[in-house]
């Protein structure tokens, strides 16, 4: 049962909470000890990354891994959703509703997402409970992070970050968390920054901490000009890092009805060859596509390229 004290503690920090939830839904559906000791770890790093107390983190383990732990199939899902007209419902019963919301969410990439060739839809089937074993879990989620689903590209940069299925790679985290940065995952920035904080890089860290304030006052509203005082708040740098993400989530991916990440519009954009002008022109000019030639070789190669 999930007391008052730790509804009112998942409620007053509903996003990181939710964020944490999804995480480890995505991780598995199990409930061994496996899989707790490694979803306990991902706990951990959200409530860093959101700089929560040891009270908020107390109350998160206790639902996540307690009372919620008890929706882990669709079926559950069914049973949790047969009294949802009922209007005497617990907060208990919300956070219930909650994570049968996120599993069927999850459960519906897999209905309607074209994985390609290489991927198993099987990642995100929540019909059956799969024994969890991380490393089957993390190359499973790494190749449906390859055709650009959001959630498990972020996945895949957690359990890289962590080294939970895999040989910890910082590097390679960072990279997939720039792609969901760009990609309007606000999470994500959260993510970025803890990964700076963890490696000493101060400046960057400040910066996109700001940038992730910015992306919660404002991503979701549809600004992508801030106001005067804001630029002055946060900085130019933190303005622009904000301003160009907005703008991707506005002209590019909601313009042309986008899901999967553009991995190769994002290493365009994110070039160090090019000035912020450049890279605005790029995202204003998505559809006509010339952020290709960034990525094209500049030179002919002088041997034979091919397998033979």
């Amino acid at each position: 049962m999930i007391g008052k004290y730790e509804c009112k503690e998942i409620f007053d920090n509903y996003e990181p909470f939710f964020n944490a939830l999804v995480a480890c839904t995505v991780l598995s559906n199990d409930s061994s000890d496996a899989y707790r000791r490694d979803a306990e770890k991902i706990v951990s790093l959200v409530c860093s990354a959101y700089d929560l107390g040891d009270k908020t983190h107390r109350a998160f383990d206790s639902a996540i891994f307690g009372t919620l732990c008890q929706v882990t199939t669709l079926s559950d899902c069914a049973a949790v959703k047969k009294n949802e007209g009922e209007s005497d419902r617990s907060e208990e019963d919300v956070l219930l509703y909650l994570k049968s919301t996120v599993l069927e969410s999850l459960h519906n990439i897999s209905q309607t997402m074209n994985f390609g060739p290489y991927q198993d839809r099987d990642c995100f089937d929540y019909t059956y409970v799969k024994p969890y074993q991380e490393n089957m879990r993390y190359s499973k989620i790494n190749r449906a992070a390859s055709c650009g689903i959001v959630v498990a590209a972020r996945e895949a940069a957690i359990m890289q970050f962590l080294g939970i299925g895999c040989e910890r790679d910082v590097d390679s985290a960072r990279r997939r968390l720039i792609n969901c940065v760009y990609w309007g995952d606000i999470f994500s920035v959260y993510l970025l920054a803890e990964l700076y904080r963890s490696t000493d890089k101060r400046e960057k860290y400040e910066n996109c901490i700001k940038v992730a304030e910015l992306c919660d006052k404002y991503l979701h509203t549809g600004c992508t000009v801030l106001p005067d005082e804001e630029k002055q708040k946060y900085g130019s740098e933190a303005c622009d890092d904000y301003a160009l993400i907005s703008t991707i989530l506005q002209d590019v991916i909601y313009a042309n009805n986008l899901v999967r990440i553009d991995f190769s519009f994002i290493e365009a954009i994110n070039s160090s060859d090019l000035d912020y002008y450049q890279r605005m022109k790029f995202v204003n000019q998505y559809v006509q596509r010339e952020w290709q030639e960034v990525t094209n070789a500049s030179t002919s190669p002088s041997r034979k390229i091919g397998f033979r």
